[in-house]
């Protein structure tokens, strides 16, 4: 069906849980279509029906709501929906819709109902959450706390660098590892040492690092407080236990919170990616936030040989500074640390006058 008739549909029928849903999807595709025909009369039948008998109907109107913003405050009617939305969130009692109601809102200006909305929030952060609850009211904490940054002030997270002394890893490809250790080597690191991915080394100050140009990244090694054993029953804990925290209060200063990025290994599920991030969050009463699109850190956990993990980090405010004569790129360039890794692989050759055969050149001739 047309969004006409499903239109027509909802408006004279009782049972529009799938029509709701079907109705949506085609809504994303033609939002034109949705400016033409909806009028008041269709979005006060969406108001009606965030009281439906039926959990999924109601679910799906608060979302069509959601969807239909820019056309509800055409018909300046923005202020009605805000007051049904949160009127409804009120009184429903099925928790797997709740965070519907939420993300309906989040279209809007919810000033008027700014204050009831951080009661909520501060309640339910204080609410003991039973085990079966857990999936839908994660998600419902998420709805509201990306509705509620929208009025807070942002935090600065200014990249300070490091002070204190920690472990790195330099990764590069398995033949240059000799070449790097040698390099960090010579910058005074005498006990830097090989590693499967890199070189591995100790340092209260990155800067020297910087005159380093064959390594792919820098690393950050989150060391466990104590003897402790990260396995996958304890890696959320352990991560809030570590010196993560620490390290990103010296990095960017004391910030009440600090999103983060998950990054697991190729093969884990996204499952259990969510699952540790959810629980690396409310481990740290939220001061570790599960935010990838606004992340100032990537985690990044690897399971050993044993089952344990090792967990690294990426400072994602660190800007690389080790390429900054290169005044013109293009898409076709060749990358800076390939560059490097050539020119020291050649190094062993070079000598003054000496002759250069263009290898490509002679073979065009055959």
């Amino acid at each position: 069906m047309e969004i006409k008739e499903l239109l027509t549909e909802i408006t004279q029928t009782e049972e529009v849980r799938s029509i709701l849903s079907n109705l949506r999807s085609q809504i994303k595709e033609d939002k034109k279509a949705a400016e033409t025909y909806v009028d008041a009369a269709f979005i006060g039948r969406l108001g009606d029906l965030l009281s439906h008998a039926d959990a999924k109907t109601r679910k799906n109107a608060a979302l069509l709501l959601g969807d239909l913003s820019d056309r509800v405050q055409a018909l300046e009617l923005a202020g009605q929906v805000t007051q049904a939305l949160w009127a409804a969130y009120e009184r429903e009692d099925t928790k797997f819709v709740l965070a519907s109601y939420i993300k309906g809102l989040s279209a809007y200006d919810c000033g008027e109902i700014l204050e009831s909305l951080q009661a909520e929030r501060k309640r339910l952060g204080a609410e003991e959450i039973w085990e079966e609850d857990k999936k839908h009211m994660r998600l419902l904490l998420e709805q509201m706390d990306l509705l509620l940054e929208a009025y807070q002030e942002k935090e600065n997270y200014r990249y300070q660098g490091i002070h204190k002394k920690h472990a790195l890893i330099l990764t590069t490809d398995p033949y240059m590892r000799e070449a790097l250790l040698a390099q960090v080597q010579d910058l005074g690191y005498a006990d830097a040492r090989m590693v499967g991915r890199g070189v591995r080394l100790l340092t209260d100050s990155l800067d020297k690092l910087s005159q380093i140009r064959i390594y792919r990244e820098m690393l950050f090694v989150i060391r466990f407080r104590g003897q402790t054993l990260a396995a996958e029953e304890n890696l959320a804990q352990a991560i809030v236990l570590s010196e993560l925290l620490p390290l990103l209060e010296e990095v960017y200063g004391k910030k009440k919170k600090y999103p983060f990025a998950l990054r697991m290994q190729m093969d884990a599920d996204s499952k259990t990616t969510k699952r540790l991030a959810y629980a690396i969050e409310e481990g740290s009463q939220g001061r570790l936030a599960n935010r990838p699109k606004d992340a100032v850190i990537e985690l990044l956990p690897r399971q050993k040989k044993d089952g344990t993990y090792v967990v690294y980090a990426r400072v994602l405010g660190q800007a690389d500074r080790r390429f900054i004569y290169r005044e013109h790129a293009l898409p076709t360039s060749m990358a800076p640390v390939v560059a490097a890794e050539m020119v020291e692989l050649v190094r062993p050759y070079l000598k003054e006058e000496a002759h250069v055969i263009d290898l490509s050149a002679v073979l065009a001739h055959f």
